[in-house]
């Protein structure tokens, strides 16, 4: 089994995201991970599907629904399992820097992918995670976490809670909102608890408390 390649790994996913998104991601990484990020970069076009990984595979697999290149692919193909997604390795990146910068890539994230990453910053078991995922997908992680460096991997709520107060728009952060409450309530819940205070929720009228 090849030695995962974090820099490679992360160079696929980033390539097919908006060039906000991939400038902003890059630019919160050190210098030379930054450097070895670049570097895969420009080589990441020319791989073949026989050049990557199986954990890069379910990446990608992930990436064309996500773009709109194959919709009709659908996310069990590789696994019967749960699936390391797209959102689990933006997340590890994003956990390694601030709040503020997380949450002003936020919104150049593919839509899809939005409300996954803040519900795994605020929530994610990452030792759970791992244990369902296959050993190709296992390493790589550890690999990324690794090679970002940085303290442990583990649910930042207060994290999550500061990067949806960059949302400036209400219709965003409402309907990110909305994803977070239907994949975990309670989550939803403590988010919307820290977001709002008694007095922000006084000033709302009876109409849009109940929406």
């Amino acid at each position: 089994m090849n030695r995962p390649n974090p820099a490679r790994s992360l160079a696929l996913v980033l390539s097919r995201l908006g060039g906000q998104a991939r400038t902003r991601l890059i630019e919160g990484l050190s210098t030379a991970c930054r450097e070895d990020l670049l570097a895969a970069l420009e080589h990441v076009e020319l791989l073949g599907r026989t050049d990557v990984s199986f954990a890069e595979q379910v990446l990608s697999q992930e990436l064309d629904v996500m773009v709109g290149d194959n919709e009709s692919v659908k996310q069990d193909n590789f696994r019967e399992a749960y699936s390391l997604r797209v959102a689990d390795v933006i997340a590890l990146l994003l956990l390694k820097g601030s709040a503020d910068h997380a949450g002003s890539i936020l919104s150049h994230l593919p839509h899809s992918t939005q409300a996954e990453c803040v519900h795994a910053i605020a929530a994610q078991d990452w030792e759970a995670v791992e244990t369902h995922l296959g050993v190709e997908e296992r390493q790589l992680i550890a690999a990324i976490d690794a090679w970002l460096g940085g303290g442990e991997r583990h649910a930042n709520p207060e994290m999550a809670v500061e990067m949806l107060k960059n949302i400036n728009t209400p219709r965003q952060l409402r309907a990110l909102l909305t994803h977070i409450h239907h994949r975990d309530s309670e989550v939803a819940k403590q988010i919307l608890s820290a977001l709002f205070s008694v007095e922000d929720l006084r000033r709302l009228t009876d109409r849009e408390l109940q929406t």
